[in-house]
């Protein structure tokens, strides 16, 4: 986010590089304009929401429904995964390897025509999507997703 952090008051210092009109790069996040404390003022009745709702019913449930995602598209893939499968590296969202592909057309591609949204991008060379699952989601959610997965790759 650039704010009017841009060209501060007083010169930074550091080894960012500057562009060439001389504004430190750094200088477009050291200052993002007026506070908003909005997001902090909602954790209470965030914690309060998931109190009510038995969230770690809910967040089992996700990691159950990603850990289903996560086998089939590992599955159509044929690669190994970049993380274990223990809880302990995710729960409700996890990268997964694709084929080799264009994952900016997958991506395209799953929205176009399978109203799936989910990121696929290029990491050190290599195709990914990254799966996220919230309380939302649906088994039928992950079949539209394998589906169109396998219709794009």
């Amino acid at each position: 986010m650039v704010s009017w952090g841009w060209q501060p008051p007083t010169p930074l210092q550091g080894s960012f590089l500057a562009y060439p009109e001389g504004r430190p790069l750094q200088a477009y996040y050291e200052w993002m304009g007026t506070d908003d404390p909005s997001a902090f003022l909602t954790v209470p009745a965030a914690i309060e929401f998931q109190r009510q709702h038995g969230w770690p019913t809910v967040r089992q449930a996700c990691h159950e429904l990603l850990q289903t995602a996560s086998q089939q598209i590992l599955a159509l893939s044929d690669l190994p995964p970049l993380t274990p499968a223990d809880a302990g590296w995710w729960v409700q969202m996890r990268a997964l390897p694709l084929p080799p592909c264009d994952p900016a057309q997958v991506q395209a591609r799953l929205w176009r025509e399978w109203r799936v949204e989910v990121p696929c991008f290029n990491w050190e060379g290599r195709p990914l999507i990254r799966v996220s699952v919230q309380a939302y989601n649906a088994p039928a959610d992950i079949e539209r997703l394998m589906a169109g997965l396998r219709a794009v790759l």
